[in-house]
Parts: structure tokens; C-alpha cells; sequence
């Protein structure tokens, strides 16, 4: 498959969730890239090939809600909170009819070609200084959960005969004895935000920029769900 067929799956994916939050009364915006596409070449940065949305946590969590309803012949919504086979703590909406090949970061549930959706999140902080202290104090947490989730793993297997035999027992059976349950750790993340209604910030957790989000960047009047609209592939 082709950088352009893609580009042409993930527009269609575009289409189908701006359908579906505006009927829902959801709120999105474009992120990263996909929002320096739409100011500088109007569509798609002409090098990438994918698309990501930001949506506030209360559009967020009603869209994994109503994934159910979201589904069809061609889309479906994968989130760790309705597909306990998911990895990632945010959501993807995927095509069916593609496959893409598995990552290391794998227990092999396989997707296709995806459209990330991440949440924003408001918290309350002093300053911008906060927020980014925030934000790497909840990255670290992630990056080690991700790595005793590999390492358990590694340790439960095809490999696990061997690895036995070369560890140290009392390791091996650390690492063995209890199911690590991934979705649980990725709910004591979210809980450990400072999460308030009424926050000046908001954050996107995954964001590998730690950018600052001042929740009046997302509070234009000039569309009713706030922000600014911009044409996208001539839409």
C-alpha cells in the first residue's frame, strides 16, 4: 500500500469522525502535524501520512462511549476501555479492510490503517513551568510502565523456558507470579493528573513535545464547539 493510498484511507477516516462528532455534539481539533499541515499546504504536510485530533476529555471519553455505534463495515474505534487487547492508552480509529504490521510494543492484536485520537485534559497549574513538570513527571511514569509491561513479556513468552534457565530464580519468579495488568496501570495514570473542570492548561498527555496548551487557545467564538476552522484536502 502506498503513502498516497493511505493519505487517501486516513481522509476518508477524517470524513467519517467529523460526521459522526457532529452529529454527537463532540468536539475535535487537529494536532501535531496534521494541524501544520492544514495552515502551511492546506491538507496533508506533503512527507507525512498520518492524521491526529486532539479531543477534550468530556468529547474524549463520550466518543469511546459511543464506539459501539461508531463501528462499521470499514471503521472501528480501539481504546484499552472497550478492547482489553489494545496496548496504547489512547485511542485509534482504524480501518478494517488494512493490517498493519506489528511493533515491538505488541501481544499481536493487529489494526489497520489508524487515525490517533488523544485527550485533552484540563488541569490546574500556576505556570507554564508546571505544566511541563506535570507533563515529564507522568511521562516517566508511562515509560516505566511500558517497560515492566515488555518485561513481563519477555518473561511470559515463547521465550520463557529458556530465559528461566539463565536468570536468577528469585528474578524469574518476580516477574512471573502475577498478571501485570496493563489497563489498570493506564488508569492509575490518568487518576494521577491534576485533573479539574475548571483548569487553566490542558494537557495531551502523550504530546512528545510537552507542549503548554493555555485553555484559551481552544475558546475562539468563531465556531460553536471554539477554535477555527481550516480547509483539510479541500474540505
Amino acid at each position: 500500500i502506498s503513502n498516497d493510498d493511505i493519505k487517501k484511507i486516513e481522509f476518508e477516516g477524517l470524513l467519517r469522525i467529523k460526521e459522526f462528532c457532529n452529529q454527537n455534539g463532540l468536539t475535535y481539533y487537529l494536532g501535531f502535524g496534521t494541524l501544520l499541515g492544514a495552515v502551511r499546504h492546506k491538507g496533508f504536510i506533503p512527507w507525512d501520512d498520518d492524521i491526529d485530533l486532539f479531543m477534550p476529555i468530556q468529547s474524549y471519553a463520550r466518543f469511546v462511549q459511543l464506539s459501539d455505534s461508531f463501528h462499521d463495515e470499514e471503521w472501528e474505534v480501539n481504546n484499552y476501555r472497550c478492547n482489553p487487547k489494545y496496548l496504547f492508552p489512547w485511542t485509534k480509529v482504524s480501518h478494517k479492510n488494512t493490517k498493519l504490521l506489528p511493533s515491538r510494543f505488541s501481544n499481536g492484536f493487529t489494526y489497520g490503517v489508524s487515525i490517533d485520537v488523544f485527550p485533552l485534559i484540563p488541569i490546574i497549574c500556576k505556570n507554564d513551568a508546571e505544566v511541563v513538570k506535570v507533563h515529564n513527571e507522568f511521562t516517566s511514569t508511562y515509560e516505566s510502565i511500558i517497560k515492566k509491561f515488555k518485561q513481563f513479556r519477555l518473561f511470559s513468552g515463547g521465550k520463557r523456558d529458556a530465559i528461566k534457565n539463565i536468570v536468577n530464580p528469585m528474578i524469574y519468579r518476580l516477574f512471573t507470579r502475577h498478571k501485570y495488568d496493563l489497563n489498570a496501570e493506564y488508569d492509575k495514570l490518568f487518576d494521577s493528573l491534576p485533573y479539574a473542570d475548571n483548569g487553566t492548561y490542558y494537557i495531551n498527555p502523550f504530546d512528545p513535545y510537552r507542549s503548554v496548551y493555555r485553555r484559551e487557545f481552544f475558546e475562539s467564538s468563531l465556531t460553536p464547539q471554539g477554535g477555527v476552522l481550516l480547509p483539510f484536502e479541500n474540505e
